[in-house]
Formats: C-alpha cells, sequence, structure tokens
C-alpha cells in the first residue's frame, strides 16, 4: 500500500493537463467580440495564469492588460495587475518589488471600496513579510485581514490567512501554535468544500508532525491530502511543494533513497519555475540529506549553493531598492535642471522690469503723490490686520491652554474629594500634573517669542522624540479625563522607527488637540484607539474614535479657522473652532501631513504623518 501511494505521488504530475484551462481557451477565441473591460480582465487572467507556464507570456498579457486599464481608467483591472505583479515579484523573490506592488494594489483596493480586495491585500504583504522572516509585521499584517474578512462576514475567505498565520509560527518552531491555526483553517475548508486549501492545510499539518519527530502522526494526513490532489488540478508552484514535503518525510525517516528521488523531482519544477524560496529549501534538504549520508563533498557543495543563493535573493531585493533611489535621483535631477531653467526665466523678466520702470520714471514721479495716499491705506489695512491677529492670537492660546489646565483642575479635585486614594495614585496625578503644566508653561513661552504675526512662526527646536514613548505619555495623560465620562483609551504600537527628528512641542500639541477633540466628541462608554505605525517613508499616529463621525461635506473644510461642526460634544464641552486649525498649521510647520478619514454615524480616524528623513531646518525655521 505505501509502494502504490509513494509511486502514485511520483507520477501524477505528469498526467496533470498542459496549458491554459478550456474556460480560458474558450473566452480568448473570442477576444475580438469582447468589450475592453473584458478585454482587460482576460489579459489579467491569462497574466496569472501563465506564470505557472511560460514567464515571459505572462509579462506580456500582463503588459497588455496595464495599457487597457489605464487608457479606460478601469481602475478594478490596474488593482487585478497590481495584485498579479507583486505575485510574480515575490515568487522569483524581489520581496521589496512585491512589497511595492502589494501596497499599489492595496491603495487602490480601499479607493475602491473593496474589502474582499482589500484583506486580501493585507493577506499577500503578511506573507512577503513572513518570507523576509519578520515575524511582527507578517503577524500584525495577517490580523488586519482577519479583521476586515471577519467584518465583512466572510468566514469562507479567512481560511488562508488563518493557514498564513500558522506558517508564521512554523518558521519560528511553536508547533502547538502553527497546529492550533492549521486545524481551524482545516475545519473551515471542510464547512465549505474549499478542497484546494484543504489540501494545503493537511500538507502543512503532515510537516509540523514531521518536524515534530512524530512521522506516525503525518502518516495521517498525508493518504487524506493525497486523495485530493487529483480533484485540484495543482499548478507546478504546489507540485514542487509536496514534493519538498515527502522528501522532507523520508529523510527523516531515514530512507534516503526515496528522499533523494522525491527531492530531484521537486528540483526540476522549481528550475523551470524559478521559485527561489522554494530552491532555498531543496538545497539545505540535499545539505542536510548527503550529510546524513556520509557523502561530505556533495553535502558541502550543496551547502554553498545554498549560502550562495540566499546571498543573492538579498542582493537582487538590494539592487533593485538601488535602482529605485536612483531613478529618484535622476527625477531630482530634471527637477533642479527646471528650476534652473525658471530663475533664467525669471532674471530676464527681472531685467525687463527695469527698462520699463526706466521709461515709466517720469509717470511715477507725476503719480507720486496718489501712490503715497495708497501707501498709507495700505499701512492703515495692515495695521488693522496685525490687530485682528493680536485678537486671534489671544483665542488660540486660550483655546489651547483650555484642555490642560481642565485636566489640571481635575486632577486637584480628585486629589482633595476622594480621601481613598492611595499615596501611589496620589503621585501619580501629581506627575500628570506636573507634566501637563510643564507642556502648557512651554507652549506659552513659544507664543510670547513670536516676532511676527503668524501663530506658527517662531524658531523649531529640531531633536530626537521617541514617538512610543511620546505615545504612551499621552495616554497616561489624558486616561482621567477620559474616565470621567467612561471612555476607555488605548494604544496600539506597530512600529519599525522607534523615533524621528521634529519638533517635541510642536508634536505635543498636536496629539493633545487630536485626543481632546477625540474625548469631546466620543459618547459616554465608548473608545479610543491611538494607533502608531509606519510605513517606508512616514512614521503615522492614528486617533480613532466611535463617536458620531464627520459629514463628507464638513470634512473638506475641516482644518481651516473657526469652523464648528454640526455634532456637538457629547459632554457639553465647548467648541471655538479653532482646535482643528492649531494642529494643521503645527503640523505644515513641522514638515507633517494630517488628514481624517470618516462617515457619517462611524467615527472618525484623524491622521498624522511624520517623515522619517531629517527635516531642512534652514526652510522650516
Amino acid at each position: 500500500m505505501l509502494k502504490t501511494f509513494l509511486f502514485l505521488l511520483i507520477l501524477w504530475p505528469f498526467f496533470l493537463h498542459a496549458g491554459l484551462p478550456d474556460s480560458l481557451l474558450l473566452v480568448k477565441q473570442k477576444e475580438h467580440l469582447l468589450s475592453d473591460k473584458e478585454k482587460a480582465d482576460l489579459y489579467n487572467e491569462l497574466f496569472k495564469t501563465y506564470l505557472d507556464e511560460n514567464v515571459d507570456s505572462a509579462l506580456y498579457y500582463g503588459k497588455l492588460a496595464e495599457e487597457l486599464c489605464t487608457k479606460t481608467g478601469y481602475e478594478k483591472g490596474l488593482a487585478s495587475y497590481y495584485n498579479n505583479q507583486g505575485i510574480y515579484n515575490k515568487d522569483i523573490g524581489n520581496y521589496y518589488t512585491a512589497l511595492l506592488w502589494y501596497h499599489k494594489y492595496l491603495q487602490m483596493a480601499e479607493k475602491l471600496n473593496d474589502p474582499k480586495s482589500t484583506g486580501a491585500a493585507y493577506n499577500n504583504i503578511g506573507i512577503v513579510y513572513k518570507l523576509q522572516k519578520n515575524k511582527n509585521l507578517a503577524l500584525d499584517y495577517f490580523q488586519r485581514s482577519l479583521a476586515i474578512k471577519l467584518k465583512n462576514g466572510k468566514e469562507k475567505d479567512i481560511s488562508s490567512t488563518l493557514n498564513n498565520i500558522g506558517n508564521v509560527f512554523i518558521e519560528e518552531q511553536q508547533w502547538d501554535s502553527s497546529l492550533h491555526y492549521y486545524f481551524k483553517a482545516k475545519e473551515i475548508n471542510q464547512k465549505y468544500g474549499n478542497l484546494k486549501f484543504l489540501c494545503v492545510n493537511l500538507r502543512n499539518i503532515s510537516e509540523v508532525y514531521i518536524l515534530k519527530g512524530n512521522p506516525d502522526s503525518a502518516w495521517v494526513y498525508l493518504p487524506q491530502a493525497a486523495a485530493l490532489i487529483a480533484q485540484i488540478n495543482p499548478d507546478k508552484k504546489q507540485q514542487c511543494e509536496w514534493f519538498n514535503l515527502l522528501a522532507l518525510f523520508h529523510f527523516k525517516t531515514q530512507h534516503f533513497e526515496q528522499a533523494l528521488l522525491y527531492a530531484d523531482s521537486a528540483e526540476q519544477i522549481i528550475r523551470k519555475g524559478k521559485f527561489k524560496s522554494e530552491l532555498l529549501d531543496i538545497y539545505k534538504l540535499y545539505a542536510d540529506l548527503y550529510g546524513e549520508w556520509g557523502n561530505y563533498e556533495k553535502a558541502l557543495a550543496y551547502s554553498k549553493s545554498y549560502n550562495l543563493l540566499r546571498d543573492s535573493v538579498y542582493k537582487e531585493s538590494i539592487s533593485v531598492q538601488v535602482a529605485d533611489l536612483q531613478q529618484s535621483y535622476d527625477l531630482r535631477k530634471m527637477d533642479a535642471h527646471v528650476e534652473q531653467l525658471k530663475q533664467q526665466k525669471y532674471f530676464f523678466a527681472i531685467i525687463a522690469c527695469l527698462v520699463a520702470v526706466l521709461l515709466l520714471s517720469a509717470v511715477y514721479f507725476l503719480r507720486k503723490r496718489k501712490q503715497t495716499i495708497t501707501l498709507l491705506d495700505l499701512k492703515n489695512r495692515e495695521l488693522r490686520k496685525l490687530n485682528e491677529e493680536k485678537n486671534e492670537l489671544i483665542r488660540l492660546v486660550a483655546h489651547d491652554l483650555k484642555s490642560p489646565l481642565s485636566r489640571v483642575n481635575m486632577l486637584s479635585q480628585l486629589i482633595l474629594q476622594d480621601k481613598d486614594i492611595s499615596p501611589e495614585e496620589q503621585k501619580q496625578f501629581m506627575e500628570i500634573v506636573r507634566d501637563t503644566s510643564k507642556e502648557s508653561l512651554e507652549m506659552i513661552i513659544k507664543f510670547l517669542s513670536l516676532e511676527k504675526s503668524d501663530i506658527v512662526d517662531y524658531h523649531l527646536k529640531i531633536e530626537p522624540v521617541n514617538l512610543q514613548e511620546l505615545l504612551h505619555n499621552k495616554v497616561k495623560n489624558f486616561t482621567p479625563l477620559a474616565k470621567e465620562k467612561n471612555i476607555l483609551l488605548k494604544e496600539n504600537i506597530a512600529l519599525n522607527q522607534l523615533s524621528v527628528n521634529t519638533d517635541l512641542q510642536c508634536l505635543r500639541q498636536i496629539l493633545s488637540n487630536l485626543i481632546s477633540n477625540a474625548i469631546k466628541y466620543t459618547p459616554a462608554g465608548g473608545e479610543i484607539t491611538l494607533n502608531l505605525m509606519d510605513d517606508d517613508e512616514r512614521c503615522i499616529f492614528e486617533i480613532h474614535d466611535n463617536g458620531p463621525g464627520i459629514a463628507e461635506h464638513d470634512q473638506k473644510s475641516l482644518f481651516t479657522k473657526m469652523k464648528v461642526l454640526l455634532n456637538k460634544p457629547t459632554g457639553g464641552e465647548n467648541s471655538t473652532g479653532f482646535g482643528l486649525f492649531i494642529v494643521k498649521s503645527l503640523a505644515d510647520r513641522i514638515g507633517a501631513e494630517v488628514w481624517v478619514k470618516s462617515k457619517q454615524g462611524e467615527g472618525a480616524s484623524f491622521f498624522v504623518g511624520l517623515p522619517k528623513k531629517e527635516p531642512d531646518i534652514a526652510k522650516m525655521n
């Protein structure tokens, strides 16, 4: 029975149907009858299908799909093209480029408000981070994918993400955790009859038991998986993964000849498909196999091949990043040339103006009296404007002092009135009072040092700021105020770069205003989440509440002066309309971005994006 089973596993790939599926062939024959969008969908499907057989043909149809989608503005088709490019670059080991394509896929899915594609994009990004051995980021993106799929009631779709989470734990040799997620995925796939992913689950469960040193348990699931193979028509990559597993099984059970037979079959498929991740696995298996067999010369040769391929994969990734940087440099160089041409144009314009001034000097002197009167009128207008800005400055300072003073007042009342407060709690409250007072004093000093009328025209102090520590302190300082309304204040940090160079006081004030606003508009018993994350270029704060949300027409003018929303604060607090204007002004001053995402009745998320690169202090000051 065992020999028959193994014999079938050796032969089954050679009986698979080659070329395109019949349905695709039929559609392709009627290509001239299709609309542009239907053609784009066909080209994308051909791109994806040919990746398994003929990469050149795949890329050719991918190019046709991109050109047609761009020409017709077919954004859904572009999203499919971005996803296929991510799959292609992931399979050949270009992980950095794969991430760029998957992020473009994610942005387009969010723009189209397509939850299914958004969940798939998060899942695919997690796979790349898993291949890069970045456990934390991989798990973070898989959890985001799960949340979206569950929110939209797509239980059937979560099996692939559960399986991928199991893959992360198997890399960490956390066998029990990986089995937990594999069995959960298996249960869902059995429930919905998803044979393709069920086969993958059974294979992964077998692999865990093999790696745990329990081949008998693995043998329980291998025949079940084999029974499904003929029904799912697996692609070359899946065939390769099966041969790898069988080779590993026989290696662990000391059947070296059978292990070598399966490893050779896997290598043949890998070299045709250029699957670098799988080739790394097979080289390592060869090295271990020949080492155990006593053929140390071949073991050493495959060990060297493994190391060379591993280094080349990372070098290719670095080369792609260098190419991107070179392209960015060339664009900046071109921009500098354009700017130089503009400067020349301005120079000749100035010369022409000087000539005109000389020719019109006589007219100027004749009209001097009239212009003097006009100038006096302009000066009077400037004085009125300065007086208005002075009054506005007073209102802005009063607004920004109101929130910290309210916190200090509330904490002092708690200390005086609540006799059950422990010394440790008193110390904690006094520390918050001290920090809040210090923050307010620094803000006043900033405003008093103004030399011009602009509200943010003061000298910035650029220094390294620990973002995680800053967010933690904000949560600690605002927690008592949130508890007054029975609001839960949470923080969530998923950050690679812990600090950026910026003005600490400005950033404090931005976060204070946004958190204070969130508390103000969140109903009693609500929840506010402070997220801290980053991408390639920015560190991003997100302040999310489950309040009433912001109407779409209000969002366009949200950061302007004196903007008072139709929504009213939930605890009877005052709203002056200055808070978000101050946030925008300070963000512009430190080179940050602020934006909002909200739907009426679904809460609001305010974002602050801080550039990771070193700021140009001369320009900012």
